[in-house]
């Protein structure tokens, strides 16, 4: 009895040490969905915002402070022009123009991003190009789940590899 209650001690204790230190893992989550009309993309990207801003200060970009009464005044432009230099989505061998919809910051630290695509033709393949957060955390992979037409596909990106075609 007494061995098994110094085996949970011993392991809340280093699971308390574990969490206080930096973490050494990054992962970034990727949706991509066809709209219900099918006049469109929407992504939405689940990232971690200290890492965003770390990324972002790397890059030259002033710090964001986001969430906060001194969050910079242009940090949604800020942000997307990170994301745009990031992260391109290519239609049937075209660059696809991306509209920045908005943000959100949830307490526990997680940074939604959302975007949308204009679809104006039959897409018959997509091509993406993923480095958010790569360059500055080798570690990091983007997981990118995506659903176009009849189509679900999962593709994960690396400082290896940047760059994925999905064929529909």
């Amino acid at each position: 009895m007494m061995s098994k209650i110094k085996y949970w001690l011993l392991l809340a204790i280093v699971l308390v040490g574990m969490s206080s230190q930096a973490h050494e893992y990054y992962i970034a989550i990727f949706e991509i969905n066809e709209s219900r009309d099918g006049k469109s993309l929407q992504i939405s990207a689940k990232l971690i915002a200290h890492d965003v801003e770390e990324a972002m200060m790397r890059q030259d970009y002033p710090y964001l402070n986001m969430n906060s009464r001194n969050e910079h005044p242009d940090s949604d432009s800020l942000l997307f022009d990170y994301f745009s230099k990031n992260f391109s989505v290519m239609i049937n061998q075209n660059k696809a123009p991306m509209v920045f919809v908005g943000k959100e910051l949830a307490l526990d630290e997680d940074l939604w991003i959302y975007i949308e695509i204009p679809l104006t033709e039959t897409t018959d393949s997509i091509t993406l190009h993923n480095t958010i957060l790569i360059r500055e955390f080798p570690q990091q992979q983007n997981i990118v789940y995506s659903k176009i037409g009849a189509v679900n596909k999962t593709t994960i990106f690396t400082n290896e590899i940047t760059e994925q075609s999905i064929t529909l």
